[in-house]
């Protein structure tokens, strides 16, 4: 299962950042300042709409996968979501 959330997530994420690029660079600016690149909209879950440019589906689905992998991650110890317990073991 971990293999597949993995490649998944690899697909969506060089969609966004390789083979739709030019796109993810005009889209970039729609993020509100309130937001960031993994939560552009805090407060709200974010499904593809909303930010003003045209439809960023890819992005979207790299957000969804982003979501699943960290979760499953969490669920099976390999992932500490927090990030200043990271800190300290480093």
């Amino acid at each position: 299962m971990l293999d597949d959330r993995v490649v998944k997530f690899l697909d969506c994420f060089e969609t966004v950042f390789h083979a739709d690029w030019g796109h993810t660079r005009d889209c970039l600016s729609e993020i509100p300042q309130s937001g960031s690149f993994l939560d552009p909209t805090p407060g709200q879950f974010y499904d593809g709409d909303g930010l003003g440019c045209c439809s960023w589906s890819n992005y979207a689905g790299l957000l969804a996968e982003y979501r699943t992998l960290r979760a499953l991650l969490i669920s099976e110890g390999l992932y500490e979501p927090d990030w200043e317990k990271r800190k300290e073991r480093s």
